[in-house]
């Protein structure tokens, strides 16, 4: 099955089929005669070697271009042509494999489909290998139709273009449309990722047509084509997010020289195969290979709708069939082993991808977050949904583990999805033994009005709307059957407050959601007094960094040790240990509250109104503020557990000389600037606020300003230079701005 010519090969069709003039086309010899099926004239497998051969005999490589990206094959209708090694952003390899090009069989019909839909414009006639390349797998893809009429539908013009020329060096007569109905008249059809697939089309292609798709990148702010890749799924291919890049970074081609019978065996089918026979077999894991293995796999997973899929399922038993002969878990932790976290790796992307019911009567709970009691009672519920921006809603409710519930929405509305669990981070980087599965929340996406869900570790369930950079106001009623109740204190109801048996449970106050461990409730029995007590001391910080947003901040403890980093966004998620010192201070100072502090301070503040350091030392001067109000002649800076940036220090100098109010007003008319900003302008907003701060303190000429004035911002330049008189209260003066070394 090698090669064995040392030039490049067009299909033998070349030179037995005639070319058609167009003309003759519009008639009924263009229409299709009756093609017979691949499947019938011999074995898929057989029919994919012999045109593999066809179309690679004498091509050492092919093109790849800039930003080509990797596909995976998803059945046993398709086969990678090329492949090429993945390569991290800094060079180096990541010893994955994955196909730039493939061909396969749909139906009555033949399909094609490349990383990047400019390796066909690439496929020049001074580049003999690269035109052949494109002439075979036109021809492959022409198949039994006598017609070599193209359409190039919905790709890029330069692009179609030079796909046009390309393709008239071999008569191809190629046609370059945005849009068509009727493709009876062509014998191929090439397309980009981002081109609409209509029934149509893919009714051209059952019939006999052929069909070759390029992957195209999609532009900043478009969404995906969500039914094109859809309808490539059906056809077997994918295009997995991937950061690494495919192909050494330096060149401008990729080799062709692996023979079929190893590319065969790059297939989501073949590689499920070969994971499932290692699993039986722990005496054969190498756990470097089972590593590449693992992520090969989970790269031909990662396009996959959530749907039905037998070859999933059963993946899916065999590695949770695995991890329990293996002694994977106990009631304190679990995955010891790094095989077990690897093949962990493998369960956490199916679940994302199997139906609900897969996971009924799955019972994953331990060691976190813990059972549910014997004696509690399923019902059905109805809540209002309101969301203003990207939140979640807390509905009250806990879905046990391998319970199947339902959930219908009055209507659909996009972004929207239900979330099981409420500790979201990602542990999976972390060596074992872990204190938890890696991966312990699910969620549920809407394709319908009514949709099913479970999990098979149980948790907190959500209503969640996902879209960062737009306002919006939607309510929804929503309708949850077979479910239950988790414990609840809510400030605006206390009346309200019963425990359930359940192991987690909230908390709301006026600015924050606390999500804890049932003890909580019981070992901490003055919530309202505390409750009255962080909204006091929060207040105080939310002035400092002039924060008014409607969205209340959540708070999430995790079974993380001391020694992990907090995760600081939307929620916060800290450790379990810290969670005496919060609920358990008695309305004193502590570290474990000062650290919350700093950390809620930091989430108040908009993302990227400063670089870190700074975000970081100003969240530490609100806490100390805070602190300060709270408890009179008290150092604050004794509670301060972790290091601050070296900024902080002349920013906390400044502050003792100065009082807080300077800082309150400068940093409140850069919150106000930002909100003045057209789309894409990026001003350098640490030097408005030492502007501003220093208008406050009077002491322009102070040596503290000065440092704080030639710390480097995101971007080094001011580029606030607009006309209308509301913005020029925000204008950097000539000397500070010489002093930032800002032009």
């Amino acid at each position: 099955m090698g090669c064995i010519s040392s030039t490049p090969r067009v299909n033998p069709s070349r030179q037995v089929r005639p070319i058609i003039d167009i003309s003759d086309l519009d008639g009924e010899e263009g229409e299709i005669t009756q093609p017979q099926s691949p499947q019938m004239l011999m074995e898929v497998t057989d029919f994919l070697c012999q045109n593999f051969n066809s179309i690679l005999t004498g091509i050492s490589a092919i093109p790849k271009p800039e930003n080509s990206k990797p596909l995976v094959c998803l059945n046993d209708h398709t086969v990678p042509l090329v492949i090429g090694r993945l390569y991290l952003s800094n060079g180096d390899s990541a010893n994955i494999s994955l196909p730039i090009a493939a061909i396969g069989i749909y139906k009555l019909g033949r399909t094609a489909c490349v990383g990047n839909i400019a390796i066909l414009s690439q496929c020049t006639s001074s580049n003999t290998e690269a035109s052949a390349f494109l002439e075979n797998i036109s021809r492959y893809c022409c198949g039994m139709r006598a017609n070599y009429r193209v359409l190039i539908l919905g790709v890029h013009p330069k692009i179609a273009q030079k796909i046009k020329t390309n393709l008239r060096v071999f008569e191809f007569s190629a046609e370059v449309a945005e849009e068509k109905d009727d493709f009876s008249k062509y014998g191929v059809v090439i397309i980009s990722s981002q081109t609409t697939i209509t029934p149509n089309l893919m009714s051209f292609l059952e019939e006999g047509g052929g069909l070759i798709i390029g992957y195209e990148e999609i532009q900043e702010g478009m969404p995906k084509n969500t039914e094109t890749q859809k309808y490539l799924i059906e056809l077997g291919y994918g295009f997995p997010e991937c950061s690494l890049a495919i192909g050494k970074p330096n060149s401008s081609r990729v080799k062709s020289n692996n023979p079929f019978k190893k590319l065969i065996k790059v297939t989501l089918p073949k590689l499920s195969e070969s994971l499932i026979k290692l699993l039986q077999d722990l005496e054969e894991i190498n756990v470097t290979k089972y590593d590449s293995l693992v992520t090969t796999l989970r790269f031909h997973i990662l396009p996959l709708n959530r749907g039905i899929s037998e070859l999933l399922q059963n993946l899916f038993e065999k590695c949770w069939e695995f991890l329990d002969k293996t002694n994977a878990t106990n009631e304190l932790s679990v995955c010891p082993q790094l095989y077990h976290g690897i093949t962990f790796v493998i369960i956490s992307e199916i679940i994302s991808k199997i139906p609900a019911r897969v996971c009924e009567n799955m019972d994953r709970c331990l060691p976190f977050p813990g059972k549910v009691g014997e004696n509690i009672e399923l019902a059905d519920f109805k809540i209002t949904a309101e969301f203003h921006c990207e939140s979640w809603v807390s509905t009250g409710l806990y879905l046990p583990p391998g319970i199947v519930a339902t959930v219908t929405l009055d209507k659909i509305a996009p972004n929207v999805s239900i979330q099981i669990g409420s500790h979201t981070e990602c542990i999976l980087s972390k060596i074992g033994p872990w204190n938890r599965w890696a991966i312990v929340t699910s969620k549920f996406e809407f394709d319908d009005e009514t949709i099913e869900i479970t999990s098979p570790y149980g948790g907190i369930v959500y209503v969640v709307y996902e879209e960062s950079d737009t306002e919006v106001d939607i309510e929804l009623l929503v309708t949850f059957r077979n479910i239950t109740r988790h414990t609840s204190f809510l400030t605006s109801s206390p009346d309200s407050f019963q425990i359930f048996d359940v192991p987690w449970g909230e908390i709301e106050t006026q600015f924050v959601i606390f999500t804890v461990p049932v003890d909580v409730f019981t070992n901490y029995p003055e919530l309202d007094n505390f409750c009255n007590f962080i909204d006091n001391i929060l207040s105080k910080v939310l002035l400092f960094t002039s924060d008014q947003s409607i969205r209340l901040f959540r708070v999430v403890f995790d079974v993380k040790s001391i020694d992990d980093e907090p995760s600081i966004g939307y929620p916060i998620i800290i450790s379990i240990d810290l969670i005496k010192g919060i609920f358990g201070s008695n309305s004193k100072p502590t570290a474990e509250l000062f650290s919350l502090l700093t950390y809620i301070a930091t989430v108040s503040m908009p993302e990227g109104i400063f670089e870190q350091s700074s975000i970081e030392s100003f969240a530490a001067l609100a806490a100390i503020s805070a602190f300060q109000d709270t408890w009179e002649g008290i150092d604050p800076l004794q509670f301060a557990v972790n290091t601050p940036p070296e900024l902080f220090n002349a920013m906390y100098e400044l502050y003792q000389k100065h009082n807080k109010s300077a800082f309150i007003q400068a940093f409140s008319k850069v919150r106000e600037a930002m909100e003045f900003l057209p789309g894409g302008a990026v001003p350098d907003l640490w030097s408005l606020f030492v502007e501003k701060l220093a208008l406050e303190t009077q002491d322009k000429s102070s040596s503290l300003l000065k440092t704080l004035a030639g710390i480097s911002s995101q971007n080094g330049k001011m580029v606030m230079t607009y006309s209308s008189s509301s913005l020029s209260e925000y204008q950097l003066s000539e000397a500070v701005a010489a002093n930032a070394q800002i032009v």
